[in-house]
């Protein structure tokens, strides 16, 4: 069985994961 905590844990992981690719990608356009 999966935990709540387990999925809002993974949740927050995965919003931080996308979060630090749109950075990156951010940042990579800028040196474009």
């Amino acid at each position: 069985m999966i935990r709540k905590k387990g999925i809002t844990k993974t949740r927050r992981m995965m919003q931080q994961f996308s979060f630090q690719i749109k950075r990156t990608r951010f940042v990579h356009h800028g040196q474009l």
